[in-house]
């Protein structure tokens, strides 16, 4: 699949563009009719939106929150700043040293940028949708609050926002653009463009409105003319020479689904999903044409290994890249391979590199003597999906999904001999290998598993310790084993017994630790949502030692936090006083309960019913668990489609 190229934002040249697969993409649009790429940043999550100002990035990276990149050297973008905002930023607005962030249901964040380096959060407005847009004029934010309407909010103060007026413009507000001072346009989803008078912002009204084929998703406006981005239906370009009248002029049709769109003089900036970024004329309104068009590839890369001043890293679709890393700040890729299946781990020994590669690409080992021209040198196949593997001595061990552990000799790398099996009840999604012991990541419904290789002809099963979550990575270090427990952080068991590993700690990361490592006593977390947290672990268990959330008593994680069929809630409390996890309505009365009994750290599903079975109204609910000492509380919100079953 090929990256989601999902805004853009043109400020002089280059052009920002949000794409959805790889972050933040700068693009030279100085000939429209060639763009090029000229610099790139990966963002720890999701791009949906970017701003430019000045010399300074502005990214929307849902999970992450706000990202601030220095962008002076286009070719080599550097992160300055971030601030993690509490919903999911979906886009960014800038103005002076203040940034807007619509974070959909955590509502409106105001963001001091006065320092780049340190953000922070001067104030928030809790809508009552989703908040997916904003336009900023003065001192008036315009809100598309998407099943909510359009809000009009004053941050005259922007420690303290506040409301001044709302209108309903269409039932689902995607995106807002201003076209005069007292006119804007919205694109509303399912209702097409819809043309708004602030006159008084304190009683925004609908003056006119324009259905369209598709369902519109953006809107830029120049001069009176008005660029909508439908996204079945491309671009299409609309006068507004009376605006109680809207009249589309014209239209450019694009191959894939068009979201965002940016204008600048006579120019269109279209960024779509299967079509990335498209560069429109439209100096003749009724005659719109393609001047241009760039796609930010096909690139996801799944794991990374370095070995002297080499890093191998696979290619989810491609197969395997080696890139220098001699000069860090320059990285340069030196060759590359395509392989079967699709790429997911990597591990290098010597000359040699051991690629688990999923859907039928079993084991494959590649020659990289030369990393100028890696070529394979060997197969297995695999009875699962390969999703990691790992080598000692002459031996290959492959986490193999659903098929569990799978043990290769591999002492002539031509030739890997398949020795042994052993299936695991989960899915194995990474593997260590420590002297006769294998350590298996085994998802959800497993945790952490032991197996004994003393003979690899034969591996079985020792022990397991339970997780909350999914169990995706894990580190190890003598006797201490870390697991990656996605939306539940870390777990870290003691495992000087096998047969019976014991959890001495674990930590909320916040979002979801996917990676693990560890190096002496600290131990480093990759979290998808919140980057790089550092541990150190000792006699006093684990202690924040780099960006993070301070340990709690209590955790609780919600997924997702929009629920349309279930959702799955992770939780933990120390000790064994008896605590409660249950779902309440916002004026607090019991809906359903989750769990009653001691401290412990668990998991369960809630299915959008009472404790009665019954199903409950689209709404705001709270998760809470809470005990003696111990509190913490969780919002989701439950939608149900037009006709579902109560």
């Amino acid at each position: 699949m090929p990256n989601l190229a999902s805004c853009v934002h043109v400020a002089g040249n280059p052009a920002g563009v949000a794409s959805e697969g790889s972050g933040l993409r700068l693009i030279d649009v100085s000939d429209p009719t060639r763009p090029s790429e000229v610099g790139s940043y990966r963002t720890p999550d999701i791009a949906f939106g970017v701003f430019l100002q000045d010399t300074f990035a502005y990214v929307a990276d849902r999970y992450t929150g706000l990202l601030v990149l220095n962008v002076a050297r286009p070719g080599s973008p550097r992160l300055v700043g971030t601030c993690n905002t509490p919903g999911t930023a979906g886009a960014v607005a800038v103005r002076e040293t203040l940034a807007f962030v619509a974070d959909n249901d955590a509502g409106l964040r105001i963001v001091s940028v006065a320092n780049p380096a340190q953000l922070r959060e001067v104030g928030f407005y809790d809508a009552p949708g989703y908040s997916r847009s904003l336009f900023v004029e003065d001192t008036l934010v315009f809100l598309g609050d998407w099943n909510q309407g359009l809000r009009v909010i004053d941050v005259a103060d922007p420690t303290a926002p506040v409301e001044v007026g709302h209108c309903q413009p269409g039932r689902y507000v995607e995106a807002v653009s201003a076209l005069s001072d007292t006119l804007l346009c919205t694109a509303s989803n399912l209702d097409g463009l819809r043309v708004v008078s602030v006159a008084d912002p304190a009683q925004p009204r609908e003056v006119g409105s324009l259905d369209t084929d598709g369902e519109s998703r953006d809107v830029a406006l120049d001069r009176q003319l008005v660029l909508l981005a439908d996204m079945h239906g491309g671009l299409k370009t609309v006068s507004l020479a009376d605006p109680a009248q809207p009249c589309q002029v014209g239209e450019v049709r694009t191959p894939g689904t068009s979201l965002k769109v940016c204008v600048q003089d006579t120019t269109a900036y279209l960024a779509g999903l299967q079509s990335g970024l498209w560069v429109v004329s439209t100096a003749r309104p009724a005659a719109p044409r393609t001047l241009g068009q760039w796609h930010p590839g096909g690139e996801e890369i799944w794991d990374v290994c370095v070995q002297d001043t080499v890093a191998f890293l696979t290619d989810y679709y491609f197969g395997l890249r080696l890139v220098s890393v001699a000069d860090p700040k320059e990285p340069v890729e030196l060759g590359s391979i395509q392989l079967g299946g699709y790429s997911f781990g990597v591990c290098a020994r010597d000359t040699f590199a051991y690629v688990a590669c999923g859907s039928s690409g079993g084991l494959r080992i590649v020659n990289v003597a030369d990393p100028t021209a890696p070529f394979e040198a060997g197969f297995g196949a695999t009875p699962g999906t390969a999703r990691e593997v790992q080598v000692q001595d002459s031996l290959a061990l492959v986490a193999d999904r659903g098929a569990g552990l799978t043990v290769f000799n591999v002492a002539n790398p031509a030739l890997p001999v398949l020795l042994g099996n052993m299936d695991t009840p989960g899915y194995a999604f990474e593997v260590r290998v420590r002297d006769t012991f294998a350590f298996i990541a085994d998802g959800s419904s497993s945790g952490l598993r032991l197996a004994s290789i003393a003979d690899p002809a034969a591996p079985y099963d020792l022990g397991s310790g339970s997780t909350a979550s999914c169990a995706y990575g894990l580190a190890i270090a003598d006797t201490v084993v870390c697991i990656a427990d996605q939306w539940d952080g870390v777990r870290l068991f003691g495992v000087s017994n096998p047969r019976a590993p014991a959890l001495i700690g674990y930590y909320d990361t916040g979002g979801y630790a996917d990676g693990a490592e560890i190096r002496g006593s600290s131990i480093y977390v990759a979290d998808a949502a919140n980057g790089l947290h550092i541990f150190e672990y000792g006699a006093n268990g684990l202690e924040a030692a780099g960006p993070g959330r301070e340990p709690t008593q209590a955790s609780l994680r919600c997924r997702p936090s929009l629920v349309r069929d279930r959702v799955v809630v992770g939780y933990g409390a120390t000790g064994n006083r008896p605590v409660r996890v249950a779902v309440y309505d916002p004026p607090g009365r019991l809906v359903k309960t989750l769990y009653h009994g001691p401290g412990c750290i668990g998991g369960a599903t809630w299915n959008r019913t009472t404790d009665h079975g019954l199903p409950v109204e689209s709404g705001v609910y709270l998760i809470r668990l809470s005990g003696p000492g111990v509190s913490a509380t969780s919002r989701v919100t439950v939608l149900r489609e037009p006709g579902a079953t109560r």
